[in-house]
């Protein structure tokens, strides 16, 4: 199934002004990307392309931790431009460049030390052919640092609706990767976020974004309380109810 950019890109537009605040899970992430970044591929980087780089939670991080001297940041939504302007004004630094578009349709800058990106690389309808886009744009020296999401990802969801996004498993990626690179590191992790609703679980969704998906195209007082049953029936526990995240992490040299 093809992933419908335009719903993509409405979903994040309408979640800007949300998503750091409920976009916890995601905040870890770029948190653990930092940490491959610095074990396995840390130096001083002449030229750093973010792919899908949203509000700029993961390039705060980049900036103020290593050494960038010229930074190349995309995402699919043009307004989250402003976004990072704001992030790069706070912090003095001013050799960055802005590029909106869906980037498996954009072209990539040329010699990049480091392509990076944090929970974009599922929105891909070709995954083989971004990676292999990616090489060509990497330098000799270059590392690819990256996550996505397993096929664990939203499961409750996906069991209670019929829908939502279909996420490539784990060792598909890796063997697509491994086409393309050296793959120095990869991790799949399982972490669950806990709600006092299943309504609050589909706010979330929507605060973050990350119904990129049509998950239920309407919903009415029928089909909510129908939901909201099945969920707490499944999926309780002592500390509400749950939504199962799983993040993979890849950390790929050229």
């Amino acid at each position: 199934m093809s992933i419908d950019k335009e719903l993509v890109k409405k979903s994040f537009k309408k979640s800007i002004s949300s998503y750091d605040e409920h976009a916890l899970i995601q905040k870890g992430i770029c948190c653990r990307l930092t940490e491959l970044i610095d074990a396995y591929a840390k130096c001083t980087y002449d030229k750093v392309f973010e792919i899908g780089c949203g509000t700029g939670m993961l390039s705060e991080m980049l900036i103020e931790d290593f050494g960038i001297v010229s930074y190349v940041l995309n995402d699919i939504v043009s307004e989250m431009g402003n976004r990072v302007k704001e992030v790069m004004s706070k912090h003095n630094y001013s050799t960055y460049q802005f590029v909106d578009g869906d980037a498996e349709c954009m072209a990539f800058p040329k010699d990049c030390d480091l392509i990076v990106s944090a929970s974009a690389f599922q929105w891909f309808n070709d995954l083989d052919a971004v990676a292999e886009k990616i090489k060509v744009c990497l330098s000799d020296r270059g590392f690819l640092v990256y996550n996505s999401f397993g096929s664990s990802n939203f499961k409750e969801i996906r069991e209670l609706t019929g829908s939502g996004l279909e996420y490539r498993s784990f060792e598909r990626m890796k063997e697509l990767l491994e086409k393309h690179f050296t793959l120095k590191h990869s991790e799949n992790i399982e972490k669950r976020l806990y709600f006092d609703s299943p309504t609050d679980v589909l706010k979330h969704l929507r605060y973050t974004g990350v119904n990129g998906t049509r998950v239920q195209k309407n919903w009415t007082k029928a089909t909510l309380k129908d939901f909201e049953e099945k969920y707490r029936e499944k999926f309780s526990c002592d500390k509400g109810v749950y939504l199962t995240y799983n993040p993979v992490y890849f950390v790929c040299h050229k």
